[in-house]
């Protein structure tokens, strides 16, 4: 199956997978800033950017699939949300010093199957 095939139905856009954790954990976080800053992971086509963006997130958001992407920003733009997208491979994520408030795994790492790949992403998300 295509990538497309597996993951292009919008019509689940609002049920994504870690919706169910975030609502639960997010009221019990308490954030310095008014609209603290998120990085998510594996973001697909943006669901939980999305997400987070509307609940006053400034959002981060990388995936490794450029039509996914892609489609994210056509989304964020539709919902007239700002969010930075960008095509990344999370192994090979910069060590940028920027400090996330709220970093999401967005059943990305589990991809993840090498030590060095694994070894990388924690270090990205640690100086994160």
């Amino acid at each position: 199956d295509s990538w497309g095939e597996i993951h292009g139905h919008p019509d689940d856009f609002e049920r994504f997978s870690s919706r169910p954790f975030l609502e639960q954990v997010l009221p019990q976080l308490k954030f310095e800033f008014k609209r603290p800053l998120a990085l998510e992971l594996g973001c697909g086509t943006g669901p939980g950017a999305c997400f987070l963006a509307e609940r006053g997130f400034r959002v981060d958001a990388v995936d490794l699939i450029p039509t996914a992407i892609d489609i994210a920003r056509r989304i964020a733009v539709e919902r007239n949300l700002y969010i930075h997208y960008e095509v990344v491979d999370v192994t090979k994520i910069p060590l940028s010093g920027i400090r996330y408030d709220v970093i999401v795994d967005s059943y990305c790492l589990q991809g993840i199957v090498l030590d060095a790949g694994r070894r990388s992403v924690f270090a990205a998300v640690r100086a994160g």
